[in-house]
């Protein structure tokens, strides 16, 4: 993660009207901070001298104050209510494996369509744009212009077919 991190994570959901309004309302609520990748390092501050230490520090380099151990974070099994670790992969008592095994693709899903950054996109513009988007950002990244790459992280890749319509209608 930093200033050049252009990486997005995509929601798969049903498109039922009530889910599509979650998403927009998701979208409208995230305050332009959390959408901006942070160029701020995470760290602790160490309540004896205050000096800023690494956020995996266990103890102050300055001072050498043990930090306390965060508390282990339990999840319970569904079938025997054994709790276990958050990062168990079957529960430690009865075996029950906590895998789900769903598989899906995005044309399984049946995709009608995109929600991104707050923008309604059809399902043929986001085709269009899968299409585009390897060529697009390849040329853009090889070009090294900081403003287009600029602009390449802040639009989203589905978007990217209604502005070449843009540019080709104008």
């Amino acid at each position: 993660m930093g200033k050049d991190d252009d990486t997005r994570a995509y929601v798969v959901m049903p498109s039922f009207e009530t889910f599509e309004n979650y998403a927009r309302r998701v979208e409208e609520e995230m305050s332009p901070s959390v959408r901006q990748v942070s160029d701020q390092e995470r760290f602790k501050r160490c309540g004896e001298c205050g000096q800023k230490c690494s956020i995996a520090a266990n103890d102050c380099p300055t001072c050498d104050t043990v930090f306390p151990a965060s508390k282990e974070r339990l999840k319970p099994c569904g079938e025997c209510e054994a709790l276990n670790p958050r990062s168990a992969k079957e529960c430690h008592e009865c075996g029950e494996s906590f895998s789900l095994d769903i598989k899906i693709t995005l044309e399984e899903a049946l995709r009608a369509g995109a929600i991104a950054r707050g923008m309604d996109i059809g399902e043929d513009e986001v085709r269009d744009a899968e299409n585009l988007a390897p060529l697009v950002r390849s040329r853009i990244l090889g070009s090294g212009d900081s403003r287009l790459i600029k602009i390449i992280q802040t639009l989203p890749d589905e978007s990217w077919a209604r502005l070449r319509n843009i540019f080709e209608t104008g």
